[in-house]
Order: structure tokens, then sequence, then C-alpha cells
């Protein structure tokens, strides 16, 4: 019968190795368990992001597209402005006494 205290690949258990096997076999795992996650992160991005994209965009880009026009609208505003075509709201009409 094995012994369930041994390593895997060898016949040591783990009070019998170096310090030094014992920490490359965790950094090895670590590394592994960081990779794997990492792939499954960016498999379920990609698979969120596409049913997002096909499910959910349609029924907001109507939205977005208003507010893009709004935000332009403003932006021209603002422009006049800034050349002292439009006043500011809370400025007061000249001749008046404060």
């Amino acid at each position: 019968m094995k012994n369930p205290d041994s390593l895997p690949g060898t016949e040591k258990n783990m009070y019998e190795v170096s310090w030094l096997e014992v920490f490359g076999r965790n950094v090895v795992a670590g590394m592994g368990r960081a990779l794997g996650s990492l792939v499954l992160y960016v498999v379920v991005i990609l698979v969120l992001g596409n049913l997002f994209i096909q499910n959910i965009w349609p029924i907001i880009e109507p939205i977005v597209n208003s507010f893009q026009q709004s935000s332009q609208v403003m932006q021209e505003i603002q422009g006049l402005r800034g050349l002292d075509k439009i006043p500011e709201l809370n400025e007061q009409p000249a001749g008046l006494w404060r």
C-alpha cells in the first residue's frame, strides 16, 4: 500500500524533502491556479460581452445616441457663450443698479 503522505512522483513525504522542493511545488501550483483563473475570467467576460452586444445594446442604443446629440448641442451652446453671443444665466441686464 502506498503511503498517503508521500509527495507525487517521489517516495519521500513532506518532512523528508528540502524546503526548496516544497517551495518550488507551491510556486508552480500557484502559477497554474492564477493562469487558470485568468483564462476563466477572460472567457466569462467574452461571453457576457457577447450577450450584452446581442441582446441589451439594441435596446439602449437610441438612448445613448440621444445623449450624444444632447452633448453636442450643449458643447455648441457653450462655444457660442464663449463668443459672447449668449449671456450667462446669472448676468444682470445692463443699466440696472445693484
